[in-house]
């Protein structure tokens, strides 16, 4: 602002040392340095948008990595709680095990002196029976945490895909002017003489109309959709610097080629 007022108070002294001079000559003094001010106010609007964006990206990427610690934990608690139910399967296995071999002592005594104890025997083979079912549960129980951990893991994969994804490729949507305002991605304005253009809406990563480019990736066009801009989220992207345009077998098609737009999401209008 103080820049902005002492422009200002050097607009009324410029004026008035130039009264003396010609009018063709005081007018092309005022252009140029209406146009300085136009600079200069357009400048501060870009700076101000760029701080704003780099907030909401830092919260983004932080609600991104809770995520994905969310998921670890997760991973955590189901691998000890499968461990746990692990050690009580082969506790159960043990018991049955050392049933067993008493059931086959009884039984070899049965033979041997012609008689046993009956009921002893039922009781063996009665806990030998609630012992299997015993096992057959846990054996579920056991299946099915093995399943859930795997679905841990993949969800944890699929998460650091994503940001790995996200950090890496460009987040890229074409469409006419009118639709991606429809669809609430662009916004578009008069900046003193000049159009502007607005970012207003970053589309989301899994986002049916995103493509996911990597830098120098072509990404090509219909042969009669013509190029008209594209955008970034500080406005207009430079030709040459940010991207380049080509034809390749008769296929338009833009490259994004600056590194600094990793992560971020492009808007390419076209007529």
């Amino acid at each position: 602002m103080k820049t902005i007022f002492s422009g200002l108070s050097l607009s009324l002294l410029l004026f008035v040392g130039l009264t003396a001079c010609g009018e063709s000559e005081l007018e092309k003094q005022k252009r140029e340095f209406t146009a300085k001010i136009e600079e200069s106010s357009a400048r501060i609007e870009s700076l101000e948008y760029e701080v704003g964006s780099s907030q909401a990206q830092l919260v983004t990427l932080k609600a991104q990595l809770d995520s994905l610690t969310k998921f670890e934990m997760l991973l955590q608690k189901k691998n000890e709680q499968l461990q746990q139910e692990v050690k009580k399967y082969r506790a159960i296995a043990e018991k049955r095990r050392l049933l067993n071999i008493e059931l086959e002592k009884a039984i070899s005594l049965l033979q041997e002196e012609k008689e046993a104890d009956a009921a002893k025997i039922d009781r063996l083979l009665t806990e030998s029976d609630s012992l299997t079912a015993a096992l057959r549960e846990q054996r579920d129980i056991t299946l099915e945490l093995t399943q859930e951990l795997d679905e841990a893991n993949k969800n944890i994969e699929r998460t650091k895909a994503e940001l790995d994804q996200a950090k890496n490729a460009v987040r890229v949507v074409v469409g006419t002017e009118n639709r991606l305002k429809e669809d609430g991605f662009l916004e578009t304005g008069r900046r003193f003489f000049r159009k502007g253009y607005t970012l207003v809406q970053k589309p989301e990563h899994d986002d049916y109309k995103v493509k996911i480019l990597t830098i120098g990736e072509p990404l090509p066009l219909n042969p009669d959709q013509k190029l008209k801009e594209v955008i970034g989220r500080t406005g207009k992207l430079k030709k040459g610097r940010d991207y380049m345009v080509g034809v390749s077998e008769g296929v338009p098609h833009v490259i994004i080629v600056n590194d600094i737009l990793k992560g971020e999401a492009v808007l390419v209008v076209i007529e």
